[in-house]
């Protein structure tokens, strides 16, 4: 069945986007599985719910094996692709949300920063964030494949990104100072790197050695 978007209790789902968040800006994703699971019983078809549960799913596996992180990615890509495609008439905020976690699990982050730059055009400054991620991870992309001076010039766009984020949106997400940090270690400012990744961990409650931080690391080939 397809969702239809203006058969849901608005103010309720609102409310229910609000307490999934707060969840997953301290990294607490176990919690907020178990009460999207909860919530599904309600809303069986809400986008919102569906794509959110397909992501947190996964996440963890970015800090994992190399091979368990693609295996794990493409599930996760494969049932945001199948949600793209059989929901309509949606809340465009929903939508958007839904391509950007698609775009960042089939690893699209040139597209994913592209998704962002159109989101600015609309007047939503919550494209920062795909601006970002996408901007972040493609730098971190092209350093890997020995394109420093690209990779570069990346990071100082994700860096005006995320601080476009701080700015306009939130500085209480862990997520985005871990990506901001990456974005500056590409550059070589392994100082401020630390920094940023400091306040991650302390948002997330994780330990400036936990396996996320040290895949940030390395994507910045600064440890």
């Amino acid at each position: 069945m397809k969702n239809n978007e203006i058969t849901f209790d608005y103010p309720q789902i609102e409310k229910l986007k609000i307490k999934t968040r707060d969840y997953i800006f301290k990294a607490q994703y176990k919690k907020a599985e178990q009460y999207l699971l909860r919530q599904r019983k309600k809303y069986p078809n809400h986008l919102f719910i569906q794509s959110t549960l397909a992501a947190i799913k996964y996440e963890v596996a970015f800090y994992k094996d190399d091979k368990i992180m693609q295996k794990e990615f493409a599930k996760a890509a494969k049932r945001l692709k199948n949600l793209l495609k059989s929901n309509s008439n949606i809340r465009e905020e929903d939508g958007y949300r839904n391509l950007n976690e698609y775009y960042w699990f089939s690893q699209q982050y040139k597209k994913q920063y592209l998704l962002g730059v159109s989101k600015i055009k609309l007047k939503s400054k919550r494209g920062y964030y795909s601006q970002g991620v996408g901007a972040t991870h493609y730098a971190a992309q092209l350093k890997s494949e020995g394109k420093d001076r690209d990779s570069y010039l990346w990071a100082k766009r994700a860096e005006k990104a995320w601080l476009h984020y701080f700015k306009h949106i939130t500085k209480t997400y862990y997520d985005p100072w871990a990506w901001y940090a990456l974005s500056l270690g590409l550059q070589g400012k392994a100082a401020a790197m630390e920094k940023a990744i400091q306040k991650s961990a302390q948002l997330s409650l994780r330990s400036v050695k936990h396996p996320f931080f040290k895949k940030v690391r390395r994507l910045a080939q600064v440890d």
